[in-house]
Formats: structure tokens, sequence, C-alpha cells
């Protein structure tokens, strides 16, 4: 029944490390290691969008090893900087865990729309992209004392008390576009069709989503739905920011080596998004948003897009 040919032929004790590991998994960022579930997993998705500390990570160190902080055990998996990566430098990590950090806060900050939330995060990893960018062209000299500044600049300017509401004036100008959204959104979905698929039906499914979302009703109906959609999954708010959360824990650290947080938060709103329309097609055809209907949707997309 979709079960591993490994395992239904020799148990657990035929796979790999990977495997056996999962849904657990690690990232190693030299001295810091840090251990999250995986989406992928229906249970794992169920424990991460229910979770009430919405992502506090639980911190130790293991006598006699690095120092380490984790959520979970997991499986031994390969250090990336030993495959042929640079090791971390610790002032970047030191950074980004504030950046990460600042992000979690906005997307918990409920004053807020979520669309906003999720605008405010993309904005805030553009200027520190920016301001990275622009200290490592004049060269490693200082690079990390002008980096480590903004970092601590720009979470005091989005966290300060009035920045939510000249936020919310500044994204008015963007509104009114939601041809130009719905189009969008119809690209994206048909270009994730195109990824390999891990289970068949994949890229037909999409399909189907695009034509019930976008090309059977005209714009004022689809917005209808929009609405009521929202109105339906309010009170899931706590889901919702889990899962934003989830996709922020797992990947932001990871521009410690590639150095590309922008790239890592719009996949963040990418996802979200994506799930957020696979949610919209159930509710289109059975007129429920329940827990289980994001789970599902969680799990099927990370199966599907982040285990690609």
């Amino acid at each position: 029944e979709g079960l591993c040919d490994i395992y239904k032929e020799l148990g657990r004790a035929g796979m790999c490390k990977e495997c056996k590991g999962y849904p657990r998994h690690r990232e190693d960022y030299g001295d810091l290691w840090e251990w999250t579930l995986s989406l992928s997993c229906p249970e794992a998705a169920r424990i991460i969008l229910q979770d009430a500390g919405q992502g506090t990570w639980q911190e130790g160190t293991l006598s006699g090893q690095r120092s380490q902080r984790a959520s979970l055990p997991a499986g031994n998996v390969p250090n990336r900087a030993g495959q042929g990566e640079p090791p971390v430098d610790e002032r970047v990590l030191a950074d980004l865990e504030k950046l990460r950090g600042t992000m979690a806060c906005l997307i918990r900050e409920r004053s807020a729309s979520w669309g906003q939330r999720l605008a405010q995060m993309l904005v805030l990893a553009h200027d520190f992209q920016r301001h990275w960018d622009e200290a490592r062209k004049k060269g490693a000299c200082g690079t990390g004392t002008e980096r480590s500044q903004w970092a601590e600049k720009l979470s005091q300017r989005y966290l300060a008390r009035d920045n939510a509401e000249r936020f919310r004036q500044r994204m008015e100008g963007f509104g009114g576009q939601e041809r130009e959204k719905a189009l969008r959104m119809a690209a994206w979905m048909r270009l994730t069709g195109r990824l390999e698929p891990v289970l068949p039906g994949w890229g037909k499914k999409l399909e189907r989503m695009c034509r019930r979302l976008y090309h059977t009703q005209d714009m004022d109906g689809q917005q209808r739905i929009r609405r009521e959609f929202q109105a339906k999954a309010a009170g899931l708010g706590q889901a919702w920011e889990n899962l934003a959360l989830y996709f922020i824990n797992t990947y932001v650290l990871g521009a410690a080596y590639d150095g590309d947080v922008y790239g890592k938060a719009k996949f963040v709103a990418f996802s979200v998004m994506m799930i957020r329309e696979w949610c919209l097609f159930r509710y289109c055809l059975t007129g429920e948003v329940t827990m289980q209907t994001i789970t599902e949707a969680a799990y099927r997309y990370s199966r599907e897009v982040e285990n690609s």
C-alpha cells in the first residue's frame, strides 16, 4: 500500500540511516546542530500544525560533544560542510538567527492581516539581503560588523510598535490587482505540476485545481469564494502560523552556506501560498476548512515539492 519495497522485504533493519531517522531531520551548522520534523510525514505534519509552542526550540548542550540545539533526536545526517561546502561563519549564523527570530515574531503578529505578515517577512529578508550584498562588495574587511549592525537595526525597525500600521498603509497601493494575482498563482501551480512526481497523479491534480480556482468563474466569483474561505479559515490561525514557522525554522539558516536569505524567504511565502490554494480548492469542493484539510495539503505539498 505504498510502503517502501526495502521495508516490506527486509524490515527496519534493511533501511539506510537517512530512512531510519525519517521524519526526523538534522541540519549541521558547525557548533550548532538543529533537529526538526519533516512536514512530508502525515503524523509529523499533524504535530507541527498543532504545536502549542509554535516552533519554540528546546536548547541544550550534549556533554563531551559540540554545542547543540535540538527539538527531537534524529538519524545520522552528514555534515554539509564536509560535503564540499565551506565551514559556517559563526558571526553570519548569529545574524541569521536574529533575522529568523524577527521573521517568527512578524508571523505571530495577529494585529496584522495574514497577507501583510507574509509581506513584512519578505521585505525584511529583502532589506537584510540588500545590505548583506552591499557589505560583501566592499570586501571581507568590516563585513561582519556592518551585517550585524544592520541585523540589529532591521530587527528593531520591524518590531517597532507602529511598524505594522505604517506597513499596512504602504501596502494599500498594491490592492485591486486580483486578476494579476490569479494569473501568477495559476502559473506557479502549473510550474510546480511539472516537477517529477513522487506519487502518480500530481500534475493532473494541479491542473484540476487550476481549472476550478481560476478558469471556471469570473473574477467577482473568485473573490467571493476567497472571502468565504478566509472567514472559514480564520479560526485556524495558529495552524497557518505554525506552517510558516516550520518553513522559516527549516530554511533560513541555510543562507549561512549560500548567502541567499531572500530566496529562502520567498520559498517560505511560496509554500504557504500554495498550501492555502490547495485548501481553497478543497473548500470549493466541500465547503469546509478543517485542521485535517490543512494537514493533508501540507504533507502532500511537502512530499511533492519540498522533498523533490
